[in-house]
C-alpha cells in the first residue's frame, strides 16, 4: 500500500507503484527470455507511449485494447487510436 502520496510527490508514488506492481511482470518476462523494462510516465498517454518508443528506438510497440465501440470509446478517450496516428513505429493490437 502506498501512503503521504500528495499531488507534489505524486510521479514518485507513481514509480513506487511501478515497481511493486510490476515486479512479477518483469520476472515473467525475463524467465521467458525476454528484456522487459517498465516505465511511469506523467502527461497524456499516447504522447508519452509514442514519446518513449521514439527515446528507446523501438521496432514495434504493443497494446492492449479492450475493443469499445460506440459512447463509451469516446467518453474512455482512444489512446490505441492515437498512438497507432502518431507513432513512427508499427502498433501491434491485441484485444484484451
Amino acid at each position: 500500500m502506498i501512503t503521504n502520496c500528495s499531488l507534489g510527490n505524486r510521479l514518485s508514488c507513481l514509480k513506487l507503484f511501478d515497481d511493486k506492481q510490476f515486479e512479477g511482470i518483469r520476472e515473467r518476462a525475463e524467465s521467458a527470455v525476454i528484456a522487459a523494462e517498465t516505465f511511469v510516465k506523467e502527461g497524456e498517454p499516447h504522447s508519452k507511449i509514442v514519446e518513449l518508443a521514439n527515446d528507446k528506438n523501438a521496432d514495434v510497440i504493443f497494446m492492449g485494447s479492450h475493443g469499445r465501440t460506440g459512447i463509451t470509446r469516446i467518453l474512455m478517450g482512444a489512446v490505441t487510436e492515437r498512438v497507432i496516428g502518431k507513432s513512427s513505429c508499427p502498433v501491434l493490437v491485441v484485444r484484451m
